[in-house]
């Protein structure tokens, strides 16, 4: 799990969570708000 909270200045956030090499998103892929939160499986890569 990804997790990270904004600072109360930053202000309209919106995020979007990009998976690649195998891995994939299993919950938070998009989101707005201060609290940042993404789980997910990194996957298997291959050497």
């Amino acid at each position: 799990m990804i997790e990270d909270i904004i600072p109360a200045e930053v202000e309209n956030v919106s995020w979007t969570a990009a998976a690649a090499d195998g891995a994939t998103i299993a919950t938070g892929a998009t989101g707005t708000g201060s609290n940042v939160r993404v789980t997910g499986d990194p996957g298997r890569r291959s050497s």
